[in-house]
């Protein structure tokens, strides 16, 4: 059990490091992120904003001029 927790762990260090590598310094997540994402956002400072509704999230990306990523690890 150790084990799969600390593989799990890993990985998620991996992606959030990937992402604060190419600059990201704030996420807007349309819907919930894991405590263990949370605790590398955190470590990684990088501010998570939560909007539950997709409406909302395109138009927070309209206004901003930011394009919405549907997938989880760095931007490309």
């Amino acid at each position: 059990m150790l084990n799969y927790t600390k593989s799990e762990e890993d990985f998620a260090e991996k992606i959030v490091k990937g992402i604060a590598e190419a600059g990201v310094n704030l996420i807007v997540a349309g819907g919930t992120v894991s405590e263990i994402m949370m605790h590398f956002f955190e470590r990684y400072k990088i501010m998570v904003v939560k909007i539950t509704s997709k409406f909302e999230l395109k138009r927070l990306c309209k206004v901003l001029g930011a394009v919405a990523i549907a997938r989880l690890g760095s931007p490309l």
